[in-house]
């Protein structure tokens, strides 16, 4: 399998499909079923809109025909993970689905979009994280020890 490894910023994707160029360099379109983005969310970061606390933002194409397990995982923080669609309107939300405080959501998006996956906190915290998105169907592994 060939890997890709992008920095940006205080994030880092581990990408195993090649990537293309887009004009903000942050949608990925999995060829592989599964994208996952090591982040560190910082007191300094954007404030997320509905819940108030440092999120970071990752845009991602995804399509309607496909269901995707959404996971938030951290051991710094208790994780809150939200999806907007390229409108800005909230489409899903999840703060303890994944057991352990994680969060995990199956997502069906209703169109073919550039969605923006949301990860922040339940309750302001910060640190490292990790954001896994897979087809339903795709691999099962996740890097964090539950």
């Amino acid at each position: 399998m060939r890997c890709f490894i992008a920095t940006v910023g205080v994030w880092w994707v581990w990408l195993p499909f090649a990537v293309g160029d887009n004009k903000e360099g942050k949608v990925r379109a999995p060829s592989d079923d599964q994208t996952t983005i090591v982040g560190e969310i910082v007191a300094r970061d954007v404030l997320d809109r509905r819940r108030n606390y440092p999120c970071k933002i990752h845009a991602m194409k995804l399509s309607k025909d496909k269901t995707y397990i959404v996971e938030l995982l951290s051991q710094a923080f208790d994780p809150y993970l939200r999806i907007e669609d390229s409108k800005g309107n909230n489409l899903a939300e999840d703060d303890d689905s994944g057991g352990n405080l994680q969060s995990r959501l199956a997502f069906r998006p209703p169109a073919n979009d550039t969605y923006q996956l949301i990860a922040t906190s339940y309750a302001g915290g910060t640190g490292m994280y990790t954001l896994i998105v897979r087809v339903a169907d795709g691999p099962k592994k996740s890097p964090v020890k539950k």
